[in-house]
């Protein structure tokens, strides 16, 4: 019996079909994955909230050393050298895979009760300090620990850049002078907790100035 062979034309055709499914597979694939990190960013922004709100109900103060003495002006942690900053406004600039500053993570480490330099570390003093119930309010993925140097440790979203997060201490149960391309009617939310993630953003080399975030990619505690 005669043995039968693709002819030539026959071959194009069929590495033509494949590519134009590879062309057709590949964006859905990375689209795919691009609403995998929103959903999970979104869900851990919603953690955060759900983690600080629970450390306030149970020691009625919030899990930072800073107060606005009674100012409009609430605390935010950007993550960067402008962590814990209060009224930081649109200026800020969050460096994306920054070295996290120190006060950043000590947040994270009272809500974890943990060490971030070390996962096998007892808690350190000054999560004792504020986190006296000795609850794991958050759980602390592996990629969170290591040196304080490091430049991609610490608590951070899918894409690698650390959370945004303002805390209530005026305590008037409000957030004031959110950024305003935050997505916030009148810069206010009515909670002790707001927590954003900046999306899918490219950042520049030099770092993502907040006023030229695209509202529309933002992850935020307050969505539904």
């Amino acid at each position: 019996m005669k043995k039968q062979h693709f002819s030539l034309v026959e071959l194009l055709t069929v590495i033509a079909i494949i590519a134009i499914l590879a062309g057709i597979l590949i964006p859905t694939v990375g689209a795919v994955k691009e609403s995998g990190r929103a959903t999970q960013a979104l869900t851990e922004a919603k953690g955060i909230h759900l983690a600080i709100t629970s450390f306030y109900n149970d020691h009625k103060y919030l899990p930072s050393k800073d107060v606005s003495n009674g100012t409009t002006n609430d605390i935010v942690y950007w993550g960067s050298a402008a962590a814990a900053k209060t009224d930081a406004g649109a200026a800020t600039v969050i460096s994306e895979l920054a070295t996290l500053d120190a006060t950043y993570l000590q947040l994270f480490d009272r809500l974890c009760y943990t060490d971030y330099t070390d996962a096998t570390k007892a808690a350190t003093a000054d999560a004792k300090s504020f986190n006296k119930k000795k609850k794991k309010y958050l759980n602390a993925a592996p990629s969170y620990f290591g040196a304080a140097a490091s430049t991609s440790n610490g608590y951070r979203d899918p894409w690698g850049r650390p959370y945004i997060i303002y805390l209530d201490t005026n305590y008037n149960e409000q957030i004031e002078n959110i950024v305003s391309k935050f997505g916030v009617a009148g810069n206010t939310i009515n909670d002790r907790v707001a927590v954003i993630s900046l999306g899918k953003n490219s950042v520049p080399s030099d770092g993502l100035a907040v006023n030229k975030v695209d509202p529309e990619d933002l992850c935020t505690s307050w969505q539904q």
